[in-house]
């Protein structure tokens, strides 16, 4: 740090012999000798606390000549073109291991799919709505930022599952990197009391395959199994922070036999929770009707495996749910087959749309060994006899609460000869135990989840959503006269109207790859089983891309004002032309009636 100084070198001690002479003989300090002088009397000590690096432009007085002083013009500090270290946007590694705090600094994290809804009650306040003041949900900004950003980490993880997962891979080390991935995208290990509660994983990573549906991870005492090309493997894992959980899973192959098996399951999950079909899941919606356009989507499909023909059947006791803070399992469900259940969903509260599928029985069983625990909400005190009960407690109150865990979990944090204490807790009702659930041997299950938060959307801000939605309904009234549905393209949404046949059609489909959606943060399209094939990839992965028709190609060509392509309107310029031929039909009957009763030969 500098200290401050005259012009020129010389003048410093001209000027301070001159004072001091000047004291000596008067006794006292001469006029302007002050200014030379910091604070504490000394003259230009290193104490500054400019901060600058400067000269200070300190104007002073010559008592000699009584001369006017002069001031000392700062230089001007040259700007440095060094980047700061936060500068510039940083990019996820592989595998993922770069902290969500550093790549989304504002704390703002992609928004997900928004579907507008129609209000149809009429009513000022229903008794929904009261529950919905009452409850308290994630509408607030802190709380929808959090479910946000634990959406996000859902997906770098699982992009990355998609790019790296390969036959021979063992499933513990898959279900470590997945789970490593969460925790440091994160920023919270959790090794510390309390740190797991802040952010981790929302339930223990699920690598269920071939007739095991669901409820599998790799623990401490199992043989460790090996990936394999023939094997149907779901990815089933949660992310959370703060409490608020995101639950997605999806399907992976390696042998295209089982296309079929999971274009069945995809339709199924995007008829309820894509934009293609906003009827099913929303406000006020019924569950039980909801399971209905489930099963009818996914029983249209069939699949030849070693050449026999399976039908796909919809999971009859698996069910769907909603989720709350630090529950994985609400009290609400949502049902794969159609039923009389008339609960509804309600604003503000998120639901896990997720539907199996299987080639065999389409009822599950509880399987060999056990899958994790969760501690139950409504548990009661209660004195537990042994000691090692009471610790495991412990335990599991400070870093998981009621959010499910597994074996391998507590080894992490360094337990030991806790299987005594957990069997006591099982026993007296505190802990719940899952085990696998699994169909008959020789049968292949696929699944495919979202996480959907049900709430409605400002008019004012959607009024472009509401002329697409008039279009839409115009469409399919026509469609309905023809007796035929046509290949409809909504191209602000950036869906393909593959899904949008009827049964028929549907069983028709090659496999998942029939459809291609949008990327955004809870985007199909990383649902695609591009693991085992390399004709395609993610939508933010390099790769070949199938080649669009010669009319979508033309549209692509026109760029907009910002520079991206123009969208394709044809359905609704088929739906134009065939209101104009009608109305020209109409116009040639009124002529040729009235020529006739004029007595005209027309």
């Amino acid at each position: 740090m500098g200290a401050k100084t005259f012009e020129g070198g010389d003048n410093h001690e001209d000027a301070t012999n001159a004072l001091s002479t000047k004291s000596n003989a008067v006794g006292g300090k001469p006029r302007g000798a002050n200014m030379l002088e910091d604070g504490d009397g000394e003259f230009g000590t290193d104490d500054d606390d400019d901060g600058d690096g400067q000269d200070s432009s300190l104007a002073v007085v010559n008592p000699e000549d009584g001369s006017k002083p002069k001031k000392r013009k700062r230089s001007k500090k040259k700007k440095s073109n060094k980047k700061k270290p936060g500068d510039g946007a940083q990019q996820q590694t592989s595998p993922p291991r770069v902290p969500l705090s550093q790549l989304f600094p504002d704390g703002k994290y992609p928004v997900g799919q928004m579907v507008k809804v129609p209000a149809v009650n009429l009513r000022r306040t229903t008794d929904e709505e009261l529950r919905y003041l009452s409850r308290g949900t994630i509408t607030n900004d802190e709380a929808l930022s959090d479910y946000r950003k634990a959406a996000e980490v859902h997906r770098q993880v699982r992009h990355w599952v998609h790019e790296t997962v390969h036959p021979g891979q063992s499933l513990t080390e898959l279900a470590v990197g997945i789970e490593d991935g969460v925790r440091a995208l994160l920023g919270h290990q959790g090794l510390e009391p309390g740190d797991s509660l802040k952010g981790g994983m929302g339930f223990p990573t699920g690598l269920a395959l071939n007739n095991c549906a669901a409820h599998y991870t790799p623990n401490p005492g199992q043989k460790d199994i090996i990936l394999k090309k023939e094997d149907v493997m779901k990815v089933d894992f949660g992310v959370h922070v703060n409490g608020w959980i995101v639950d997605s899973a999806f399907t992976v192959t390696f042998d295209p036999v089982y296309d079929n098996l999971l274009a069945a399951v995809k339709d199924a999950t995007n008829t309820v929770s894509s934009l293609t079909f906003t009827k099913c899941a929303g406000v006020d919606a019924r569950v039980g009707e909801i399971g209905g356009y489930i099963q009818e989507a996914m029983e249209s499909y069939e699949v030849e495996i070693n050449g026999k023909v399976h039908p796909v059947k919809a999971i009859r006791n698996i069910t769907g749910h909603d989720i709350l803070p630090y529950r994985i399992h609400g009290g609400k469900q949502v049902p794969f087959i159609k039923s009389k259940d008339q609960t509804k969903m309600e604003e503000g509260e998120v639901f896990a749309i997720e539907t199996f599928g299987t080639t065999g029985k389409g009822y599950m069983m509880d399987g060999p060994g056990v899958y994790g625990y969760s501690k139950d909400p409504d548990a009661r005190n209660m004195h537990l006899p042994l000691a090692s009960a009471r610790a495991l407690l412990k335990t599991i109150n400070q870093n998981f609460g009621t959010i499910p865990f597994c074996r391998r979990y507590l080894d992490r944090l360094g337990l030991e000869k806790y299987l005594l204490g957990m069997n006591s807790l099982i026993s007296h009702g505190i802990v719940h135990m899952y085990p696998p659930l699994v169909d008959i041997p020789g049968s292949y299950t696929a699944q495919f989840e979202h996480s959907t938060l049900i709430n409605t959307l400002s008019s004012s801000s959607h009024q472009s959503e509401r002329e697409t939605d008039t279009d839409r309904i115009f469409l399919d009234a026509w469609e309905e006269i023809l007796g035929e549905r046509l290949p409809v393209l909504i191209s602000r949404i950036g869906m393909s109207g593959g899904n949008t046949g009827s049964a028929g059609q549907r069983q028709q489909q090659t496999g998942p790859r029939a459809s291609r959606f949008a990327e955004g943060p809870f985007d199909e399209s990383e649902y695609d089983n591009d693991s085992g094939s390399d004709d395609e990839s993610d939508s933010d992965s390099s790769g070949s891309t199938p080649t669009p028709a010669p009319e979508t190609t033309r549209a692509k060509k026109q760029d907009g004002e910002n520079g991206e392509p123009k969208e394709s309107q044809e359905p609704l310029y088929l739906f134009v032309v065939l209101h104009l031929l009608l109305l020209l039909a109409c116009l040639i009957y009124l002529v040729i009636n009235f020529g006739l009763r004029l007595g005209y030969n027309v």
